[in-house]
């Protein structure tokens, strides 16, 4: 578990460091931010189409949030890719290891504010290229999350009533 988890902070920081060379590549449109991109909920399930060094391939991905920064799951028939991903504005950066810990790489992706797809690249290591890499939300997104409900107040019982003394006043 511990190889897991310096293999993903290294990747972290190796995909955040070349993920604007590798974008700036791509004959695209400027990644300038997307209206709407802050406002877009990323955590969901989505259609996942790769290229691969040998055609296509097809899978499923699941996205949470995990305070500034989210958690990628991964799945292609048996292999299962296991990452943390980083957004900067409209860019959202993935480092991964397959679920052996053994293979590492990253994926950078555009985030669209329009369908809430993910479009981008990705490699991994002992791969001298860059391959295509989609993934598509699967239904609606998930409403943001605001905080558990707020526990009921109990009302403390009625006091009960104070007795009345009665008070002598002296005459005189």
């Amino acid at each position: 578990m511990r190889k897991l988890t310096v293999l993903s902070v290294f990747f972290t920081i190796v995909s955040l460091a070349i993920a604007g060379s590798v974008m700036a590549q791509e004959e695209k449109p400027s990644l300038s931010p997307s209206p709407g991109v802050e406002e877009m909920v990323l955590e969901g399930t989505y259609v996942v189409t790769a290229e691969t060094k040998s055609g296509f391939s097809s899978g499923s991905a699941e996205v949470k949030k995990t305070g500034e920064t989210y958690h990628l799951l991964m799945t292609f028939s048996e292999l299962e890719l296991v990452g943390v991903c980083a957004q900067k504005d409209n860019i959202l950066s993935v480092s991964f290891v397959n679920n052996e810990g053994m293979v590492g790489g990253l994926m950078v992706f555009e985030i669209s504010a329009t369908d809430q797809s993910l479009i981008g690249v990705w490699s991994q290591m002992g791969v001298e290229k860059t391959m295509s890499i989609e993934l598509v939300r699967i239904g609606d997104p998930p409403p943001p999350f605001v905080g558990p409900p707020e526990p009921k107040k109990e009302e403390a019982p009625p006091s009960p009533p104070k007795k009345r003394v009665p008070v002598n006043i002296g005459v005189a």
